[in-house]
């Protein structure tokens, strides 16, 4: 927290008033249990181009663990341009995806049962 830039820092010191703010390792996810009441995935946004190399042992922790999962724009892992290639990519689970202004084509090619809402921003 030392290194944050000013506003990162703020937000960072915001969250540690409500406990501990733990780094994340992807690869060994914190336990889950008692499942959170709700998972919010902002993790990687809508440029991702590559796919997220570790990040399957959480993706699977966080589908296992019973929790709603809100993905903001994209699931984690998920290319917006829905090339063939990126489809085997890991993805993080979601119930529910919000994005804004309108969808992209990676959300025609969402799974079934997953819920997506188109957020108007104004542009």
């Amino acid at each position: 927290a030392e290194t944050l830039p000013p506003d990162a820092r703020a937000n960072h010191d915001l969250w540690a008033r409500l406990g501990p703010v733990l780094p994340l390792d992807p690869a060994a996810p914190p336990p889950l249990a008692p499942a959170p009441d709700l998972v919010v995935d902002a993790l990687f946004g809508i440029g991702l181009s590559r796919p997220l190399a570790g990040f399957a042992p959480l993706f699977a922790a966080l589908g296992a663990c019973g929790a709603p999962v809100v993905a903001v724009d994209l699931p984690s892992g998920c290319e917006a341009d829905a090339r063939p290639e990126a489809a085997a990519w890991p993805t993080c689970p979601a119930d529910l995806i919000v994005t804004f202004h309108r969808a992209k084509p990676a959300h025609g090619a969402r799974a079934p049962g997953v819920a997506l809402r188109v957020m108007d921003i104004g542009l």
